[in-house]
């Protein structure tokens, strides 16, 4: 019988073909020297340089960079990446990070997946604990992740009970410094608060880094700037024993202050009429009682408006970085450095009687009775395609055809509701408080406040945000009215991120989204005082369309705990 006859008849028989060997992966036989690993534990204890491939750091925390940690035989980093890439991955997305990620590794039986999982349960974790001196247990993460254009982890400590030692392993096309996509290292101040970047590693295939997690292990992942590139990566965690760590530092709190006393004719000077008006005022309250948010466009006198914008764009406006970066990298100006009309707006927004028509906007209790005291326009305009009495148009924006669109993008369906405003009303006249008791006019009627307000001033370009974090400690209040009047916000689009977002406490589910792509556009948000509000990263497209920014003058108010409901 001939060698093709055997082969037909093996066919025939059904004979199993043999298994095809499953791949093997290893480090890369030169890390596994002794005098190597001696050298690197030494370098890892901050007791000499490395001398011999890869960079070890010490400061500002303990972190290791390994070129070429694999080794590449029969094409297995090829395959890995491949398979890596036929995974399913779940965007995550919210305020620390926005990026792509796989489940855990251990869910997929895949050769080259495994392979490699096999390594770092067994060849890789021992050669850890030898570098190192941390005794880690048995348990490891491992999850494959991808950053696309514009995605970003913000800073971060990694620090969860048990996790020791942190590692990212790269599998990156060829990267260029302009790419983004750094691990960025920070060092800390005196009180252990991350400060400023002191270290960026690029990343690159078949690198391997890990570093220690500790109290000061800050670091983050820069914004990808490049389109067409993913940034592939194996990421994950050895466990041990935890540390000990001291009590969590809390911010010192807030001040609150009561409503700034003012003529009640400041009404006519800051507000556009239409939302003078009574029956508009009484639209908005419904709409505000039904969601417990709303949005007011074109809110304030033109004239006043403009003069705010310019007066926070220019040189007089002294605006500085505030941190620190594990809370917020924002854009900040002490209220009473101001510019002057900057600075009258500001106190406007914190008055007592903006105050008062909060209330009959919203139908809070922010002043005593005011149900029974209506700010009144005298009614004398000059009409520009609409009387005093006619109501505007109170929609969601759900129902605006464009927002719908950008919303799909966004995944986002809870957006704040929106006045549409389209009047255009001169205004002669004076503010008159009148009594609904009555029906006669009370001019002397001192309008008694029964809340308290805490006013701030940002301005949120590209690369700014704050996370959701614990606040400092508040009033004795169930809930607070944030008021946020935006400026400059009609050059800004919602690519550019930077939305306002709420969320409830311990869960990612965003509540509201206030996007300020609107001009002179004022946002009331009724919210829990555990409720939780972060202003989202604001990626590099901002700055690649004219460097662009938005500015909000921002007041919390709070109803003050009565005397009968105290006892």
């Amino acid at each position: 019988m001939n060698k093709r006859e055997l082969v037909d008849c093996e066919k025939d028989a059904g004979v199993a073909k043999k298994p095809k060997p499953l791949p093997c992966a290893s480090i890369n036989p030169d890390y596994l020297r002794d005098d190597y690993k001696s050298q690197l534990a030494a370098c890892w204890r901050g007791g000499q340089d490395l001398q011999d491939g890869g960079e070890m750091m010490t400061s500002p925390f303990p972190c290791c960079v390994l070129p070429n940690f694999i080794q590449d035989s029969d094409g297995f980093l090829d395959a890995l990446k491949d398979e890596l890439l036929r995974l399913k991955y779940y965007e995550k997305d919210n305020d620390l990070y926005q990026f792509h990620q796989s489940n855990d590794l251990k869910k997929f039986k895949s050769s080259y997946i495994t392979a490699f999982r096999s390594l770092f349960l067994s060849q890789c974790h021992s050669w850890m604990q030898d570098i190192t001196g941390i005794q880690l247990d048995n348990s490891v993460d491992l999850t494959a992740s991808k950053y696309d254009y514009t995605d970003v982890l913000l800073c971060h400590d990694d620090e969860l009970e048990k996790r020791r030692i942190a590692f990212i392993y790269y599998l990156v096309p060829p990267w260029d410094d302009t790419d983004g996509g750094t691990l960025d290292l920070f060092d800390t101040d005196d009180k252990g608060r991350p400060r400023s970047i002191v270290k960026s590693i690029k990343p690159v295939w078949n690198n391997f880094v890990f570093f220690e997690v500790n109290l000061v292990s800050f670091h983050q992942v820069s914004e990808i700037l490049c389109t067409g590139k993913t940034r592939l990566s194996i990421n994950g965690w050895f466990h041990g024993a935890p540390i000990s760590r001291p009590a969590a530092s809390h911010e010192a709190p807030l001040q609150y202050w009561s409503p700034m006393p003012m003529e009640l004719d400041t009404l006519v000077s800051w507000v556009k009429p239409v939302y003078l008006n009574v029956s508009i005022q009484a639209q908005v309250r419904a709409q505000f009682e039904k969601s417990s948010q709303i949005s007011l466009p074109d809110f304030i006198v033109d004239e006043k408006y403009q003069a705010v914008c310019e007066e926070l764009r220019s040189k007089e406006c002294n605006w500085e970085q505030n941190g620190p970066p594990n809370k917020r990298n924002i854009l900040t100006v002490v209220p009473t450095s101001l510019p002057s009309t900057a600075r009258e707006c500001l106190n406007f927004l914190r008055s007592e009687p903006f105050c008062l028509l909060l209330a009959h906007l919203t139908g809070l209790d922010l002043v005593k009775d005011f149900q029974h005291h209506l700010p009144q326009l005298v009614t004398r305009y000059t009409e520009k395609g609409m009387s005093s009495d006619e109501p505007i148009e109170l929609l969601s924006s759900d129902d605006d055809q464009e927002e719908s669109k950008d919303k799909e993008k966004r995944g986002k369906s809870n957006d704040a509701e929106v006045v549409k405003d389209s009047t255009d009303l001169e205004m002669h006249a004076t503010i008159k408080m009148v009594s609904t008791k009555s029906g006669q006019e009370s001019v002397d009627i001192d309008p008694e406040c029964t809340s308290v307000c805490h006013a701030t001033v940002t301005k949120v370009s590209a690369g700014c945000y704050t996370l959701a974090h614990d606040p400092p400690p508040q009033l004795d209040t169930d809930f607070t009215l944030d008021v946020m009047l935006f400026t400059d916000s009609e050059s800004w689009s919602s690519e550019y991120g930077g939305a306002v977002t709420y969320i409830s406490k311990g869960d990612d589910q965003e509540l509201l989204t206030i996007m300020p792509d609107r001009p002179n556009l004022l946002a009331l948000a009724y919210v829990e005082t555990d409720t939780m509000k972060f202003i989202k990263y604001a990626n590099h497209r901002a700055r690649h369309h004219g460097d662009v920014s938005y500015k909000m003058l921002s007041v919390t108010y709070c109803e003050e705990e009565s005397e009968e409901e105290s006892s």
